[in-house]
C-alpha cells in the first residue's frame, strides 16, 4: 500500500502520493547465474556504444566481462581476454575503469595477489590486452586489493593508487609520467597502510575531491587533500575514527550538500564452508587462521576426492596429507595447488597428533576409513602468520 503525504495548502489540503521503492530481482534475465567466490564488481565502458559494462571479479576464479546487450541482459566475454586464459585461477581482487592514456576508450587495472602480476587491460575498442610489463611499476606483483584513479598532479593526466593489505604495507601512489608510472610514495608523505581500498570525495568542502583510506582497522586511515599538490595535506582529523569497518561509502545522506560517510561493522573475511552444486558433488571452503588458531571442517563421501588448493603461500610443502603428513606434487609458479586422493590409499587415512611439529603453519587434509569422513584443518603456529586457505 503507497504512503500518503498530506501538506497543507492555503485553504484547501493537496495529497501527494509517493510510491514505496521497490526493487526487482532480474538476475536470471540478465543471463547471470555465476554462484561462487567475488572480490567486488566494477561498471565501465568496454566497447563504443555508450552502455554501461560490468567487470565482475571472481576471485581465485576466472573473472566476467558482462557486455550490456540493451536490452537487460549481458553476455561474458571473458573468453576474449588473454590474460584470463592464460591465468584462469589467478588471484584477482579489486579493478577500476579509467580513460588513463586519453585515447577515448576506458582501460582497466586489476589488482592481484602477490602470487600472480597485476593486470593492466588496454583497451583498443575492439580487446583488452594485458600490458603490465610494458610499464615500470615498481611492483608488478606487490599483492594488491584495489586501484584508484585520480590525477592528484592536476596536469590532465591520470594518477593511480594501489591499495595493498598487509602489516605496514604502504597504499602505492604512481605518478604518470612521459610513457608510464613513477611510484610517489615519499613526495605525497602518505601514510596509508594495510587498505583494502579507499574513496575520493570532497570531505573539506573546498569543491575538490580529498583521497580517503580505508582499513578494517579504523575507517577512515587518512584523509588528504591532494589538490594544493605535494606533498599531500593530512585532514584525518576532519572525521571520528570508527573501528572494524568492513566496507564504507560516501555521499550527501541528508542532501545538505556536505558529504557524509556510512560503514558497515563485522568480521571482513568469515571461515565457513558449503556445497555450491546442485549435484552435492563440490564444496568451496575459506579458512583462516593466524597466531596459534585452528580451523576446519568435515564431510562425508565416497570415491577418490580433487582438491584444489589456494593458500596463503601456494607452497606444496605446507600442504599435509595423513596421519605422516604427505606432500601434494608442487603445481608449478602461480598454480593453486591440485591434487586427487583416494580413501583406499593408507597414506590419506588419519592427522598427524601435533600440527606445530609441522611448521609455523600448514593445511592438513586426512581421512577416517571407519567414517567415511574427510577432515580439512588450516592451522597457524603461536605468533605465526595468517595462513589462509
Amino acid at each position: 500500500m503507497p504512503w500518503l503525504f498530506l501538506v497543507a495548502c492555503g485553504e484547501g489540503v493537496t495529497v501527494t502520493e509517493v510510491k514505496p521503492i521497490l526493487f526487482v530481482d532480474e538476475t536470471a534475465n540478465a543471463g547471470i547465474d555465476y554462484v561462487g567466490e567475488s572480490y567486488g564488481a566494477s561498471w565501465g565502458y568496454v566497447n563504443d556504444d555508450a552502455l554501461p559494462d560490468l567487470f565482475v571479479n571472481r576471485h581465485r576464479n576466472r573473472a566476467a566481462m558482462l557486455i550490456n546487450l540493451a536490452d537487460g541482459s549481458f553476455e561474458d566475454r571473458e573468453f576474449e581476454i588473454d590474460a584470463w586464459q592464460d591465468l584462469p585461477r589467478s588471484d584477482q581482487h579489486g579493478g577500476a575503469f579509467a580513460d588513463f592514456d586519453n585515447d577515448g576508450d576506458t582501460d582497466l587495472l586489476i589488482s592481484v595477489g602477490a602470487r600472480n602480476p597485476t593486470q593492466f587491460l588496454i583497451n583498443n575498442t575492439e580487446f583488452f590486452t594485458d600490458g603490465i610489463m610494458n610499464y615500470s611499476f615498481d611492483r608488478p606483483a606487490w599483492g594488491g586489493r584495489m586501484p584508484m584513479w585520480f590525477d592528484f598532479t592536476n596536469d590532465g593526466l591520470l594518477d593511480f593508487a594501489m591499495g595493498v593489505s598487509g602489516d605496514n604495507a604502504l597504499f602505492q601512489v604512481h605518478e604518470q609520467v612521459g610513457s608510464s608510472f613513477a611510484r610517489r610514495n615519499f613526495q605525497t608523505a602518505h601514510e596509508c597502510t594495510n587498505n583494502n581500498y579507499g574513496h575520493l570525495s570532497d570531505v573539506t568542502n573546498d569543491g575538490n575531491l580529498d583521497w580517503i583510506c580505508v582499513q578494517q582497522e579504523a575507517f577512515p586511515d587518512r584523509i588528504y587533500n591532494y589538490s594544493a599538490g605535494l606533498p599531500f595535506d593530512d585532514q584525518t582529523s576532519l572525521m571520528p575514527s570508527v573501528p572494524n569497518v568492513i566496507d564504507s561509502a560516501m555521499a550527501d545522506f541528508n542532501g545538505d550538500l556536505l558529504m557524509d560517510a556510512f560503514g558497515i561493522s563485522g568480521r571482513i573475511r568469515l571461515n565457513g564452508a558449503k556445497i555450491v552444486d546442485e549435484n552435492m558433488q563440490q564444496i568451496e571452503a575459506q579458512l583462516i587462521d593466524s597466531d596459534g588458531s585452528t580451523t576446519g571442517m568435515t564431510f562425508q563421501t565416497f570415491g577418490d576426492i580433487s582438491f584444489e588448493l589456494h593458500t596463503t603461500s601456494r607452497n606444496a610443502a605446507q600442504v599435509f596429507i595423513g596421519s605422516n603428513g604427505v606432500n601434494p606434487d608442487f603445481p608449478g609458479p602461480r598454480l593453486p595447488i591440485t591434487f586427487t586422493l583416494s580413501p583406499s590409499d593408507p597414506d590419506v587415512v588419519g592427522l598427524p597428533a601435533d600440527f606445530e611439529a609441522f611448521g609455523a603453519r600448514g593445511l592438513f587434509v586426512g581421512y577416517d576409513p571407519l567414517t567415511s569422513t574427510w577432515s580439512v584443518f588450516n592451522y597457524s603456529a603461536p605468533g605465526g602468520k595468517t595462513n589462509a586457505a
